[in-house]
């Protein structure tokens, strides 16, 4: 009890905080208000997050699954950074052309210049992967906790596979815009096995961030091959892999 009070007043003030921060960027701030009324609700500590994140480590490509408010916030720190002489792009990935237009709505014409939002369809395959369900070693792996090996259903985009992102930010796609991705119970959790087709070409320091997806997380931790670092933002349901 005592646990789950202290981690509801850390992640009650960090929402807080990063809520502050975010509106003292009064010019980003005023641009992520200027969203469409059916548009999800802006999320102050992914927003800060991603921010902070761009502005300090200078990705030169990011790659992002889910366009929204997260599209708007790193490009314009791209942008910043650009106007600093470390140049960057932005590929997000969208499953919808609607979403795709609110989102370049709110970008300016000279952040069109490096961010592009492509609506693709992934593809549906079945893999043969390691996986652990999380348990009270949460996601360190220990000799006595071997990951089994199961078939999954997963999604691909194969027009990613290819690509050399040094940030990837995992927040799509939504499962039931796939079609035929589902069963009679309703539909299987989004994982997204891309990240396991890249790894070997990424360059050390590349970061993968999830929001969310604990089925996707799982995947991942079990089924990366190289030395990766991975820690659960607990307060955000976020967690952040990054390649020794």
């Amino acid at each position: 009890m005592l646990l789950n009070f202290i981690e509801r007043r850390k992640y009650k003030l960090q929402k807080k905080y990063s809520k502050y921060k975010t509106t003292k960027n009064r010019e980003l701030h005023s641009r992520l208000l200027k969203s469409s009324s059916d548009a999800f609700s802006i999320d102050y500590c992914d927003v800060y997050r991603l921010w902070k994140y761009v502005r300090s480590h200078k990705p030169k490509f990011i790659l992002e699954y889910g366009s929204g408010f997260s599209t708007v916030t790193m490009a314009a720190a791209l942008q910043k950074n650009n106007l600093e002489g470390t140049p960057g792009k932005l590929l997000s990935i969208e499953g919808h052309e609607r979403w795709k237009e609110n989102t370049e709505s709110l970008l300016t014409e000279e952040e069109k210049q490096f961010t592009e939002v492509k609506v693709l369809t992934p593809e549906i395959c079945y893999k043969k992967l390691k996986i652990q369900k999380m348990g009270q070693v949460g996601w360190y792996k220990t000799r006595r906790n071997i990951p089994n090996t199961q078939g999954i259903i997963a999604l691909e985009y194969k027009e990613c596979v290819k690509l050399v992102p040094d940030f990837i930010f995992l927040d799509g796609p939504d499962p039931k815009s796939v079609p035929n991705y589902g069963d009679d119970q309703g539909h299987f959790p989004p994982i997204v096995i891309d990240a396991l087709q890249m790894e070997k070409n990424l360059p050390k320091g590349s970061t993968i961030l999830v929001d969310g997806r604990g089925s996707n997380c799982t995947i991942l931790f079990n089924n990366l091959k190289e030395e990766w670092s991975c820690k659960k933002l607990h307060f955000s349901q976020s967690t952040v892999f990054r390649k020794k």
